[in-house]
């Protein structure tokens, strides 16, 4: 999971470098969110369902798609993001 951070990272340091620098704040997290969202999607078919390794498993939150990601961590990626957005323009 930490090679996944590491790449939720790269990812959200590049909307930066896609749009200019004046892009809204607000857009930059929700994109950070849904970027992390999907790679979690994706990662937790493959760990947990494909090969059953049951890492993480969100089944019993409300509104979970196959019990890999649900809406109230999006909503907390949301949040997080910021910091994730500014270390990066830090590091650059």
């Amino acid at each position: 999971m930490g090679i996944l951070d590491g790449i939720y990272f790269i990812l959200i340091g590049l909307i930066n470098n896609i749009f200019s620098f004046d892009f809204s704040s607000i857009l930059q997290m929700l994109i950070s969110a849904f970027i992390i969202t999907i790679l979690e999607f994706l990662s937790g078919m493959l760990l947990n369902i494909y090969l059953g390794l049951h890492i993480l498993d969100y089944s019993h939150l409300p509104c979970n798609i196959l019990g890999q990601v649900c809406l109230s961590f999006f909503v907390i990626w949301f949040f997080l993001s910021p910091i994730a957005i500014l270390a990066d323009d830090f590091i650059r």
